[in-house]
């Protein structure tokens, strides 16, 4: 816990101590797992760690936009997220980062951007139809909102939505394209068509929803 901002709350508040600590024995687990299983059991812990009634008081706790150990929590995340892992986990992962990003809001996540986003960009891609549809609200919920702080991960989350419309008779074709109207409309035609561009000339597996 580097950080000097969760120094300074856990100086001044014993329960945000208490919250850091519990945080760092939830990536314990993380470290120590070893069949999908166990990946499961770690992010229900977080979870359960992040919504615990007394860890939510912003007057015991002093914020609640700081999360401890942030990165590696990021990085455990985005772990969950791997292709190889089946959906069950990729699902609890999804549930885990609506939880996170309820509570750190939005000023943090336009903060934190790059650091929650690239896990959860890289899923949506290979994801099965029900995550895909969870990941899609997802960003309705939480990045849409953020309207001109998207540019910075605009090319990320558009190549992470495109595979979405390869095929039109595909379950989550029409959100998906609903999805990236919202995030042309939140940062404006002129950013959404560069970044399309962008895409087009250096990364060749989307040029065929693009064209």
């Amino acid at each position: 816990m580097a950080d000097r901002e969760v120094e300074e709350l856990s100086k001044q508040f014993p329960k945000f101590k208490s919250f850091a600590t519990e945080v760092e024995n939830c990536l314990s687990l993380f470290e120590r797992s070893k069949e999908w299983s166990d990946y499961v059991s770690a992010l229900s812990r977080l979870i359960k760690v992040l919504q615990r009634h007394d860890f939510n008081d912003v007057g015991k706790m002093g914020s609640l936009s700081v999360i401890p150990d942030k990165a590696l929590v990021a990085r455990r995340l985005a772990q969950c997220t791997n292709s190889i892992l089946p959906s069950g986990v990729h699902r609890k992962a999804l549930d885990a980062y609506r939880v996170l990003l309820t509570r750190i809001g939005p000023s943090q996540l336009a903060v934190d951007l790059v650091l929650w986003s690239s896990g959860l960009f890289s899923l949506f891609p290979h994801a099965n139809t029900e995550c895909k549809n969870i990941q899609l609200r997802l960003i309705v919920d939480f990045y849409i909102p953020l309207g001109m702080n998207l540019v910075p991960c605009l090319e990320g989350l558009v190549m992470s939505l495109l595979p979405g419309i390869e095929d039109e008779a595909a379950a989550f074709y029409s959100d998906t394209a609903a999805c990236l109207d919202l995030v042309k409309h939140a940062t404006s035609t002129e950013h959404f068509f560069k970044a399309l561009w962008w895409l087009l000339g250096s990364s060749a597996n989307v040029r065929l929803p693009l064209l």
